[in-house]
């Protein structure tokens, strides 16, 4: 049985003392999608714009028929900082 993923797809740039990372792979449909994938066949449906690389698809781990990539458009971006005080 398959299971359907509805979520965001997002680059993520987190820094922290430790080091920093740009352009992540992030989102709640990403991180599901990978993790079920280990379990059982995973649709992902999701919007990108189409600056999203194809190396972060990973359509070898879960179907990504459902990703709309919107030409034109900017995806979805998070950002964190973690300051050591």
């Amino acid at each position: 049985m398959a299971v359907t993923v509805i979520g965001t797809v997002a680059f993520d740039d987190v820094k922290t003392p430790f080091g920093e990372i740009k352009d992540g792979l992030g989102g709640t449909a990403s991180h599901f999608s990978m993790s079920a994938s280990f379990f059982t066949d995973v649709n992902m449906i999701a919007v990108v714009g189409d600056d999203f690389p194809d190396e972060h698809m990973f359509r070898d781990r879960y179907h990504t028929d459902g990703l709309q990539v919107m030409q034109g458009k900017k995806t979805f971006r998070w950002w964190g900082t973690r300051v050591m005080t």
